[in-house]
């Protein structure tokens, strides 16, 4: 597995320069890589349209992949201000899935992440792994309870030094009761990051921010990982970043 994330990482930094073209039209980057798992490598094109000329957001974004015998293939994606395709294989049978990344605003807060794999002579998507189960409850006396995992105890945080923010936006009273139930915010998949095991598979990080829903603000993350075995995630692990 190493070897082949070396190789995709080769691939991927020996790619062309930007430029432009005519109808706000570019090709962001070019690739070189099998990505059908017939031994030969396809011409991967990443090209997006901005939405001016001297603009760095695009509404539209496309991968063209054309093999060496003819046979061609178009992706359409969600826009964005940084598009970037990483090549891993997320399914480990040997043939490299596209790992399409990319900011959706500019202050590097929200990301969307997309994944595909060639199936049947076509490209399909595979959903990006989430966490069914994380979540959080607000307890008396200023204190969190984040659960991770099914029958596990939760995780507890102590939040007196910020009790006076929890009773400015209504969680909390001065008494440190609740006026009502409060649960935290799961955000959705944040980032992926791809990490390798001894058993050279090929294993996806997800992280996802946790807020409080009153006022959105950030309370920590959740950091999981997962295995994409028999066309399904399957959660390995979890763990709570303050």
């Amino acid at each position: 597995m190493f070897i082949r994330l070396l190789v995709a990482s080769m691939f991927t930094f020996g790619t062309f320069p930007m430029y432009a073209q005519a109808n706000n039209t570019i090709v962001i980057d070019t690739y070189h890589m099998d990505v059908t798992g017939d031994g030969v490598n396809e011409t991967i094109v990443l090209q997006g349209e901005k939405l001016a000329s001297n603009s760095t957001y695009f509404p539209l974004v496309l991968i063209k992949i054309e093999s060496q015998n003819g046979e061609s293939w178009d992706i359409t994606l969600p826009g964005g201000f940084k598009p970037t395709i990483q090549f891993v294989d997320v399914t480990n049978n040997g043939t490299f899935e596209l790992l399409y990344k990319d900011r959706l605003n500019s202050s590097h807060e929200t990301y969307t992440n997309n994944i595909y794999t060639f199936d049947g002579n076509h490209f399909k998507s595979i959903p990006v792994p989430k966490n069914s189960f994380a979540h959080g409850s607000f307890q008396e006396n200023f204190i969190l309870h984040i659960y991770l995992q099914p029958h596990n105890e939760p995780i507890i945080i102590d939040l007196k030094d910020q009790a006076t923010d929890y009773i400015d936006v209504g969680i909390y009273d001065k008494e440190g009761q609740l006026p009502q139930q409060q649960n935290t915010m799961i955000e959705p998949v944040h980032s992926i990051e791809t990490i390798s095991t001894e058993e050279e598979s090929t294993i996806i990080k997800t992280t996802q921010k946790v807020a409080s829903m009153i006022d959105a603000s950030e309370i920590g993350t959740v950091h999981s990982t997962w295995i994409y075995e028999e066309q399904a995630w399957k959660l390995l692990d979890a763990e709570w970043q303050e």
